[in-house]
């Protein structure tokens, strides 16, 4: 196995950087290996003109056709029975899919155009090095799933300026944010009580620290050596630090003056979402059941359902199974079916959102001329109205069956909670 992903590596290093197969003194025979291993992956070509394609010796279509191959062959993101142990994208961008439940060791080592990546909520560890030398990141969202986080995770990250650790850490490990010289902002939770040697040493210019817990309990935790820059900044207490860790670009389709940018910026940085593509959010694309629940789910902490399965149209694989199992069970939804993909309208949105806070009690009714007081919204659409969520679409209407916008979706979240 080893000897073939060397002979497909060599394969791809000659495609990319344009040169024959002879230029790396391969002999005929290793060149003939090499075409036969690739052969299964290329059913339109013959090992004849794989081996040309090898030398460059191809048309224009031949020599697509084979870089092509050679993408699917190496996919972005290599991962391993839930460890992503390497990254083989050139975006600067990274969204990582939540598939995956570890980081493993190196696994972004050296990326140095990366500039932005969100780990989602399912990733429960981040290994030693898994960042160490990304020079150009300068936005990480660390999601409270994360429990562990290894030796040097982000060390040498040196455009890193502000970073929020999760409180699902109780220690933050041995160089994790070494030699990062543009830190110069840390939130640290109140759930942190060691502090290992040099997890921020030569951070040199960290000038403030927001701690979530009181003086006392910081001066409880136990700070290793070699953690000068910490030790010396300006502590915070009962505080969190108030720079979002998220680029307002990482989305082409969102502008800094949309209505919705500052609410899709608070829901990638907690992972409620992570947008529709590296670079898209599509906040005018119809938000679906699946996704307005998905998101609730998120945003209450993605908690892991405990009831049966009581669907019949939704199977483990997908991606919203365990908000599905999780909306069931708080009786957001309920029946034998989901219908993951009907259309999610502003009734649904706000009912849901209602529910899944509790069902409190409103103290008015819905002034609207289109929502009946005996409607099973009716306490839902008055709730969302007492807690600014939304005003209503004018004219004395609610607009109840108007399907949402995913912008307007995580809008409506973020003014219900992330203000």
């Amino acid at each position: 196995m080893k000897k073939k992903l060397l002979s497909l590596a060599l394969a791809l290093v000659m495609c990319l950087f344009l040169l024959p197969a002879t230029a790396l003194a391969l002999s005929d025979e290793e060149i003939r290996k090499m075409a036969e291993e690739l052969a299964p992956y290329l059913p339109d070509m013959t090992v004849e003109e794989i081996i040309n394609t090898l030398n460059k010796e191809v048309t224009p279509e031949q020599d697509k056709a084979f870089q092509d191959a050679l993408e699917s062959l190496y996919p972005e993101f290599l991962v391993e029975d839930g460890v992503l142990t390497g990254y083989y994208g050139d975006s600067s961008t990274v969204i990582i899919p939540d598939t995956v439940t570890s980081i493993g060791h190196d696994a972004f080592h050296d990326c140095t155009e990366l500039t932005s990546v969100t780990i989602p909520n399912s990733v429960t560890s981040i290994g030693s090095s898994a960042f160490q030398g990304c020079t150009g990141l300068t936005s990480v969202t660390i999601p409270s799933s994360v429990t562990e986080l290894g030796l040097g995770a982000f060390s040498g990250c040196t455009s890193l300026t502000a970073v929020t650790i999760p409180d699902s850490l109780t220690s933050i490990s041995q160089g994790a944010f070494s030699s990062c010289t543009g830190l110069t902002s840390v939130t640290i939770p109140s759930s942190v009580t060691q502090i290992w040697m040099g997890a921020f040493g030569f951070s040199t210019n960290l000038k403030d620290v927001y701690y979530t817990g009181s003086q006392e309990q910081w001066e409880k935790i136990e700070i290793w050596f070699s953690n000068d820059p910490l030790e010396n900044a300006t502590i915070h207490y009962n505080s969190v630090g108030s720079a979002s860790s998220v680029s307002p670009n990482i989305f082409t389709d969102v502008k800094s003056s949309d209505y919705f940018a500052d609410a899709v910026l608070w829901a990638v940085e907690r992972n409620i979402t992570s947008g529709t593509s590296k670079t898209t959010f599509s906040p005018n694309a119809t938000c679906s059941k699946a996704q307005i629940l998905t998101f609730l789910w998120h945003a209450n902490g993605s908690p892991e359902p405990t009831a049966a399965n009581p669907f019949t149209d939704i199977q483990t694989g997908d991606y919203f199974y365990k908000a599905a199992l999780w909306a069931a069970e708080k009786g957001l939804v309920s029946g034998s079916t989901f219908g993951a993909n009907t259309d999610c309208t502003r009734a649904m949105t706000v009912e849901y959102m209602w529910k899944a806070a509790g069902s409190p009690a409103p103290a008015g009714k819905a002034d609207f001329d289109d929502v009946p007081a005996n409607a099973d919204y009716a306490q839902a659409v008055a709730w969302a109205v007492e807690k600014n969520i939304t005003s209503g679409t004018g004219d004395g209407n609610f607009s109840p069956t108007t399907t949402c916008t995913r912008g307007q979706i995580v809008t409506f979240l973020y003014r219900a909670m992330g203000k």
